[in-house]
């Protein structure tokens, strides 16, 4: 039995169908670009630790880790597969309740299209929540021999009576408790949000006319300083932001500050500008009148970056980098005036000093 030839017309869509599936499935694999960088500084007045120290990690959807390590030593862009990916970032780890660690991080869950880029934003925010306890006078004396613990997720602090520092949790339920003549009394719980910090006050009313005993112990919220991460200091007493090189601002922060004079900023050196041109990174022999620092070390663009005037002198001397290209990549500390475009982008002229941690 002979067979019916195949038209050639059926044939030919067959070969175009079997081609593009080849193309389709090629266009699938096609790598898309992944990149990453902290947005300007938020709304605070809190003490946000440098985002370059933050630890940065990017996984797929199946989990497996792509990058982690410390942001300032991340690439710039990462080469990845079609797909989802979570990237997520913290200003340090944080497993066990702790006093004066608040913890500021982000994480985003995003997807790259074959052949394309995705840019995620992330943006500084507190991740962890807080207990402040204000003992009275009269708790004091009720209950000279008792001890206040605080449980949460991981563990518990002890809160002495003249502790003033806040004690710091993974969001969720938190019990004080109070152990007095060998016996340990839950006194409430609460469940506390991210960015919330609760402050409470610990009293025992009537203690002065006899002994008070757990069940008489008073607790006030005071609702006025549940405070979120936009309302209250972290650290230094009130210390202003780029006062000292222990408050110094990060390039996000600083690129947003035009027209101040006399702050500390902080980076790492990648490059400078040629003097003929606005437009370019260092050559092997860059020019000795500037500096750019950026988040990271391995910045290849100016795009959240500072340029720094290097005025003729010592200091020019000491950090210009045809005369010490091993200063490329080093964290540098800077103090100068913010002006809003040098070399065409925001940077820091009249630098008085310096500082290399």
């Amino acid at each position: 039995m002979k067979r019916k030839p195949i038209p050639i017309r059926t044939a030919a869509l067959a070969v175009a169908v079997l081609l593009f599936s080849a193309c389709d499935a090629s266009l699938s694999q096609q790598q898309g670009r992944l990149t990453f960088h902290f947005a300007g500084p938020p709304a605070t007045k809190a003490d946000i630790p440098d985002t370059s120290d933050f630890l940065l990690k990017v996984s797929n959807a199946d989990g497996h880790v792509i990058y982690e390590g410390v942001y300032a030593q991340s690439p710039e862009a990462i080469l990845v597969k079609p797909g989802a990916y979570t990237v997520s970032a913290t200003s340090q780890a944080f497993s066990a309740p702790a006093f004066s660690m608040p913890v500021y991080g982000d994480e985003q869950c995003v997807v790259v299209p074959p052949g394309g880029a995705q840019d995620v934003r992330l943006e500084c925010s507190q991740t962890n929540a807080g207990i402040r306890l204000d003992i009275k006078a009269d708790f004091l004396s009720a209950f000279p021999e008792g001890v206040l613990l605080l449980q949460g997720e991981g563990g518990r602090l002890v809160y002495g009576f003249r502790e003033k520092r806040i004690a710091y949790f993974t969001p969720g339920e938190v019990s004080l408790m109070l152990e007095s003549d060998g016996r340990q009394e839950l006194l409430l719980k609460r469940t506390l949000r991210a960015r919330e910090v609760l402050c409470l006050g610990i009293s025992a009313p009537g203690a002065s006319a006899a002994p008070a005993r757990p069940g008489h112990i008073g607790i006030a919220v005071d609702t006025s300083r549940i405070w979120t991460s936009e309302e209250y200091l972290v650290g230094s007493a009130g210390e202003q932001r780029g006062s000292s090189p222990e408050t110094a601002l990060d390039i996000a922060a600083a690129r947003g500050q035009a027209g101040a004079k006399g702050v500390w900023v902080q980076g790492h050196i990648v490059g400078a500008f040629k003097s003929s041109s606005n437009a370019v990174f260092s050559l092997p022999a860059p020019s000795e009148t500037n500096l750019i620092i950026a988040p990271r070390a391995s910045a290849a663009s100016t795009e959240n970056a500072l340029s720094v005037e290097l005025r003729k002198g010592a200091l020019r001397d000491a950090l210009n980098l045809p005369a010490n290209p091993e200063l490329r990549g080093r964290k540098i500390l800077l103090k100068g005036d913010l002006v809003e475009a040098y070399f065409g982008i925001p940077g820091l002229k009249n630098v008085s000093d310096y500082q290399l941690p």
